[in-house]
């Protein structure tokens, strides 16, 4: 009985140091580094901004603003955006949405990964980032109001924007079959056509 009850108590000891021990490594290993480490990883200060190409420029959009709604040439309903992106030097974007088109439930939109290139004014640019507004007919869109929250993640790092933009056609603005989009002035009211456009 003697050597089982050591047996148990060394078991216990070993145990002890087995978990102490790996409690160590993991508080070594994943501890944030010290400012003074010379392979820290800077913090992120990553800043983005969600807006439009206007010229060389992407321009931001800011509570209020009026944002095109183009018509894809698969009758698709989007707002061709665009974001700006400064404090960073990543060469991609991952690009999410959160959307909340009034009259409709909010939802969350996947925008896959986009190249960012310079803009004339030294910060990077994504372009080509359609928010879809499927759920209601063009006709029914105009003069509603959407919130957006953007959301890049480039490696570890997340950067995050909002804007309520209030949605026109006045533009009437169309995607082309090869990507292209064209906009020229309105010619009137938009109509609902009977394939809910």
């Amino acid at each position: 009985m003697k050597a089982c009850s050591k047996c148990i108590n060394h078991r216990r000891q070993l145990l002890a140091r087995l978990v102490c021990s790996s409690l160590a490594l993991f508080s070594g290993c994943y501890a944030p580094p010290s400012v003074t480490d010379p392979g820290a990883t800077p913090p992120c200060n990553a800043k983005i901004e969600w807006g439009r190409r206007l010229g060389a420029a992407v321009v931001t959009f800011h509570d209020g603003d009026r944002a095109e709604v183009t018509l894809g040439f698969q009758g698709w309903r989007f707002i061709n955006s665009a974001a700006r992106l400064t404090s960073t030097n990543a060469e991609h974007a991952s690009f999410a949405y959160d959307v909340d088109l009034e009259g409709v439930m909010p939802y969350h939109q996947g925008g896959g990964i986009s190249a960012l290139h310079p803009g004339p004014d030294g910060a990077l640019y994504a372009e080509n980032l359609p928010i879809f507004l499927n759920d209601l007919p063009l006709c029914q869109l105009v003069g509603r109001r959407a919130t957006v929250r953007t959301t890049a993640t480039l490696g570890s790092c997340v950067a995050q924007t909002q804007a309520t933009v209030v949605l026109t056609h006045g533009m009437a603005c169309f995607q082309n079959s090869d990507g292209t989009i064209d906009c020229s002035p309105a010619d009137g009211g938009v109509i609902c056509a009977d394939g809910g456009t």
